[in-house]
């Protein structure tokens, strides 16, 4: 799908820039596959030889987007070409790595199984995707469905990191809200624009901004690709090693394909360093503070979620009094948090997510993304503090705490006296201000097939 996210003229303040993608830029990407071509050293290759020299190849694009997530510079320390990495059955060999442009590469890969041969030439680089000023609800497909609900005392606002913290007396107003289907608001202060694309029901609310109805749906990135790809490339490479060191026998690996483990955190100050962690389910509980590190590079941590968490019905989990900080390091450094299938994020009252050590009032550290596809069957719920930017088109958000950065979601609850604050600010100064554009690191279909 292509974004037209509606933007609001005049907006106040001078630096507009939404970039938590851009914080995490570096996690991974792969881009469209501008060409693939296909040679067999084989006449006779069976077609579970071809298959298999494919499956390598694209292997050895998850092992290279791995690389590139840690290190954006890692083709100028470790050039092309680049010995044989056995996997499966088969190998992938890197055999060109050429800068086409700023932070985009071309590659060519090689993947073998049984003498059969598969070349495979991929651009990997950055895909612009653009994240709502506010709140966005993707809806149900049924614009009469009220998908946006609020409760007595709710609040929706901005501010502007820059200038300090959120301030509940003055709040900005720059915030909008677009909803395909029908928004019900109850007792409710909106500091800014609502545009629905079913009716407004208004009970005892004030909107600050202008108020459309009947608008047509929005339309939305679609960014399964790159939940998919960096779900792939963290099976593939990954640093949960290092977890035992860290956590001892609160990390427990779990045996199998998908290469992940659980950690149930009971307590305790710990540092995770930069890197890819794949997780099946993560609880941090008992007043613990787990702090991921990005001084020298951005970190992934992907919750596969299978299972619901020891006592808590959830795969991420930050308990009452517990806290999950990013530790940030040069502003274009940051947190990407992956929500799989069936994987609900909880924050319990007390508890913290996503908040910056250096830089405690700007959201824009961390991205929450998640697939569309698997509508209604999982849930954000913030009733403690989240400071993130929230991409995940199919999940339930409901909001009795405090959020403060943007969140695009299926269905938006927003219950007593919870609060919704729209970080306007960005990071670093790389990005053109004024600009709903942002930069993420992908994989996105594309490319042909030829046989020789």
């Amino acid at each position: 799908m292509n974004a037209s996210m509606v933007r609001r003229e005049g907006r106040k303040g001078s630096v507009l820039a939404v970039v938590l993608v851009a914080v995490v830029a570096l996690a991974g990407l792969i881009g469209a596959l501008s060409s693939v071509s296909v040679s067999y050293s084989k006449a006779s290759a069976s077609p579970s030889d071809r298959e298999g020299a494919y499956q390598a190849a694209q292997s050895g694009v998850a092992y290279y987007l791995a690389r590139l997530g840690l290190n954006e510079n890692y083709f100028t320390a470790s050039p092309a070409p680049h010995a044989p990495i056995d996997v499966g059955a088969g190998s992938f060999e890197l055999l060109t790595a050429t800068l086409a442009s700023q932070g985009v590469y071309n590659v060519v890969l090689q993947g073998t199984q049984d003498g059969t041969s598969y070349l495979l030439a991929a651009a990997v680089g950055r895909e612009p995707v653009k994240l709502p000023p506010g709140i966005s609800v993707t809806g149900t497909g049924n614009k009469t469905s009220q998908v946006l609900t609020t409760s007595s005392g709710a609040k929706i606002a901005s501010y502007d990191p820059d200038f300090g913290a959120y301030n509940p007396a003055s709040p900005g107003d720059n915030v909008q809200i677009t909803v395909n289907g029908t928004a019900k608001l109850t007792g409710t202060n909106v500091y800014g624009d609502v545009t629905t694309q079913g009716s407004i029901i208004n009970s005892s609310s004030t909107i600050t901004g202008t108020s459309i109805t009947n608008s047509p749906p929005e339309d939305f990135d679609d960014i399964d690709p790159l939940v998919n790809q960096l779900m792939a490339s963290s099976k593939v490479a990954n640093n949960n090693a290092v977890l035992a060191g860290i956590f001892g026998t609160k990390w427990t690996p779990i045996a199998g394909t998908q290469k992940y483990g659980d950690l149930i955190v009971n307590g305790g100050t710990y540092t995770v360093p930069p890197g890819i962690y794949r997780f099946r389910k993560l609880e941090i509980k008992g007043g613990a503070t787990v702090t991921f590190s990005t001084t020298t590079g951005p970190s992934t941590i992907c919750y596969v979620g299978s299972g619901a968490g020891t006592g808590t019905g959830n795969d991420l989990t930050i308990a009452a009094g517990s806290k999950l900080l990013v530790g940030n390091g040069a502003t274009s450094n940051g947190l990407m948090t992956v929500l799989g299938i069936d994987c609900d994020f909880s924050v319990a009252t007390g508890g913290v997510f996503g908040q910056s050590t250096t830089d405690p009032n700007n959201a824009g550290y961390t991205q929450v993304i998640s697939l569309g596809g698997n509508a209604s069957s999982d849930n954000f719920t913030v009733a403690g503090t989240v400071y993130a930017r929230l991409y995940a088109a199919a999940h339930a958000v409901s909001v009795t705490g405090k959020m403060y950065g943007s969140a695009l979601a299926r269905t938006v609850s927003i219950g007593t006296n919870g609060l919704f604050a729209y970080d306007e600010g960005y990071l670093g100064t790389t990005l053109p201000a004024n600009s709903d554009e942002v930069t993420v690191m992908a994989t996105w279909p594309g490319g042909y097939e030829s046989a020789p």
